[in-house]
């Protein structure tokens, strides 16, 4: 048996992303002059259906990136 596969290129259900989006993440470097403590991967939410980056990656990204820490957001399907 071979894994089945979908040839997502219509959205046609209403999808968030458009069939040709891809997968990818958004940095937020810690400013200059501020001690680097780590880093993080910053995943927004919404109920499996959507990113709420506006609301939720965004600005905790960057209220992280003040604090020292080097912020990524991951826009996943």
């Amino acid at each position: 048996m071979f894994p089945t596969t979908t040839e997502y290129t219509e959205n046609n259900a209403g999808y968030f992303d458009p069939p040709d989006f891809r997968p990818n993440m958004v940095y937020f470097p810690v400013k200059e002059g501020v001690e680097v403590k780590g880093a993080v991967l910053v995943c927004a939410g919404g109920a499996f259906q959507f990113r709420n980056n506006e609301i939720e990656g965004t600005p905790v990204a960057e209220q992280l990136s003040e604090l020292g820490y080097q912020s990524f957001v991951v826009n996943y399907r």
